[in-house]
């Protein structure tokens, strides 16, 4: 703990909290801090975060729609706006109305304040300083090559740690300078709805405590697509190029490696097959087998390795580990004596698992460099070609001038024969 006259660092164990504590004393620092959310909520309302829906496509095949909904704004901003409807002093009967009410006339609060009706402490959080600082930065989702990873947070996997388990469904976490941010996300009806907003400030030791929890033998992943929709149906997509996605990979094995967390993929492994299928120009036999693995793994079906040996097809190590790591991930939708089996796995056979990983990215690599190079020395046969045609062509030009030569010789000297 730090303290700096109003200004505490603290280190809060409420799920990895790593704010500056904030109380607030007075006037002044009241109308700065509203200032401050109401730059929050006039990038809020220009952007119609009401009416968007995002639609993450993640690289494991699961689908999440997330949504930021009016009543859940004031809890990210760290305003309390249930204690504040209970006292029955303000008009408005939502938490969003009342956010909007506390901006549009902060004297009024003021007033309630020094007329004893009401503390600042009693519906301001102390942290609410840095939620309003961080909060466009980590609810614009849309900022897709920030994001390092997205933890599929599942509570039977968290027992072998003897942690604390967490309340959310999703985390999604942003990459920054100054640490991270992590948007926690809970599922209400047919959308997850934000429940948390923090910075976690990477050379903590209590924020590295807070990633072990959140990350030891859980399931990370990263997105693939996010389409942008509204209520209209509008939409527009978001997506990384190839070597971004390349770039994601190697962050996530970065994280698997340092908390023991298992990378799922398992949609852009089919993409690695569809990629070995172009380059090497499989047999029909071959391509079947790899239409029937792709389509498996599409429809979230363990792959069997002993009906395909049957068949006599021969694959290679690298596509047998990377089916083999497909099959695993789809662990997590066993029962939870299933998930207890899976998460008391050896670390040496994770490890094994992350180097076969990292073979097949290699192979890939290596297979997109041949095929440039045989692009490359098409392109120049083709130029060959087209020089000798041309060469050719004036070839001929040239020998029909001869022959006219010719024939206008023997004319001329019959002439003079006759």
């Amino acid at each position: 703990m730090t303290r700096n006259n109003n200004y505490v660092r603290i280190h809060s164990r409420n799920e990895g909290e790593i704010f500056i504590i904030k109380d607030i004393k007075n006037k002044s620092e009241f109308e700065n801090l509203v200032e401050k959310i109401k730059t929050c909520l006039d990038w809020y309302r220009k952007r119609n975060f009401d009416d968007k829906v995002y639609k993450l496509y993640l690289a494991n095949g699961e689908r999440i729609n997330v949504i930021f909904p009016k009543q859940t704004i004031a809890h990210l901003l760290g305003i309390k706006t249930e204690y504040l409807k209970s006292t029955k002093l303000l008009k408005g009967k939502s938490s969003y109305e009342i956010l909007e009410e506390i901006c549009a006339d902060p004297y009024k609060i003021c007033k309630l304040v020094n007329d004893g009706h009401l503390t600042y402490s009693s519906f301001i959080s102390p942290y609410a300083d840095d939620k309003a600082d961080n909060f466009m930065n980590n609810c614009g989702i849309n900022d897709i090559n920030s994001i390092e990873f997205i933890c599929s947070y599942i509570k039977e996997y968290s027992f072998i740690t003897g942690k604390q388990q967490l309340e959310g469904d999703y985390y999604i976490c942003y990459g920054k300078t100054e640490g991270l941010l992590i948007l926690g996300l809970k599922k209400e009806g047919r959308y997850y709805q934000p429940m948390t907003n923090r910075i976690i400030d990477l050379n903590d030791k209590e924020s590295k405590e807070f990633l072990g929890q959140l990350l030891t033998n859980q399931h990370i992943t990263t997105l693939s697509t996010i389409m942008l929709g509204n209520e209209y149906g509008e939409s527009k997509k978001i997506f990384y190029n190839n070597e971004e996605k390349i770039k994601k990979v190697k962050t996530l094995n970065t994280y698997s490696e340092e908390y023991d967390a298992t990378v799922e993929v398992g949609k852009d492994y089919m993409f690695i097959l569809e990629k070995f299928s172009k380059l090497y120009n499989f047999s029909k036999e071959l391509d079947d087998i790899l239409t029937f693995i792709s389509n498996t793994m599409q429809n979230k079906c363990p792959v069997n390795l002993s009906k395909l040996q049957e068949k006599n097809v021969t694959l290679s190590e690298s596509m047998i580990s990377m089916i083999n790591a497909y099959n695993l991930s789809l662990e997590k939708e066993l029962t939870s004596e299933g998930a207890n089996i899976y998460a008391k796995k050896t670390k040496e056979e994770r490890d094994k698992l992350r180097e076969e990983f990292i073979k097949i990215q290699t192979e890939l690599a290596a297979a997109i460099s041949v095929n440039e190079k045989l692009v490359q020395e098409n392109k120049k046969l083709q130029e060959d070609n087209q020089r000798l045609q041309e060469e050719n062509k004036a070839y001929g030009d040239r020998e029909t001038r001869i022959i006219k030569i010719l024939t206008r010789e023997n004319d001329v000297n019959d002439e003079q024969n006759h």
